[in-house]
This record gives structure tokens, sequence and C-alpha cells, in this order.
């Protein structure tokens, strides 16, 4: 079975941008037996877990990279940093 997540971000514009990731995860009939029922979800877990973590780095990718072309200041991608929560926070 194939699960697919997408993201779309339309600035002010009406440019749309449109991200996809798929990942292959176990059939919905694999978890039949009550003996593997946690190896199952765990084949279908992680997958999804790791396609959410790309398709929001995607995100932040592009979002950061149209920020860049709207800066004055001409920052490049491989130089702007976010900043980190303070120890404080966490």
């Amino acid at each position: 079975m194939k699960i697919e997540m997408s993201v779309k971000m339309t600035d002010k514009d009406g440019k749309v941008i449109t991200k996809i990731v798929e990942t292959e995860v176990p059939e919905v009939t694999e978890f039949g037996n009550p003996e593997t029922f946690y190896e199952v979800f765990d084949r279908f877990e992680k997958p999804v877990i790791e396609a959410r973590n790309q398709i929001g780095e995607e995100l932040t990718k592009v979002y950061l990279e149209e920020a860049v072309k709207a800066s004055k200041k001409g920052a490049k991608p491989e130089t702007a940093k976010l900043k980190e929560k303070s120890e404080e926070l966490q």
C-alpha cells in the first residue's frame, strides 16, 4: 500500500507551490494477526513519520528560498539560519 502526503503553499499573488511525498506502508490486511500487530504497526508508523518530516523539510526549504528572493539584503539559503529555542523554553 502506498500513501501520499502533499502540501500546497499559495502566496498573496496566487502563485502555488506544491510538494508531494510518497511512501510504502503495510497492507491493512497484515493487521489480521494480534500477535504481529506491533511489528506491522511499526512498519507503518516509521515511514509515515519519515514522510511527514521530509515534506516539512521540503516546504521549509522552498519557503526559505522564496524568502531569500524577497530579501532586500540578498541573503543566501545556505547562510540563512533560524534562531534556536533558548534552553529556558525547552
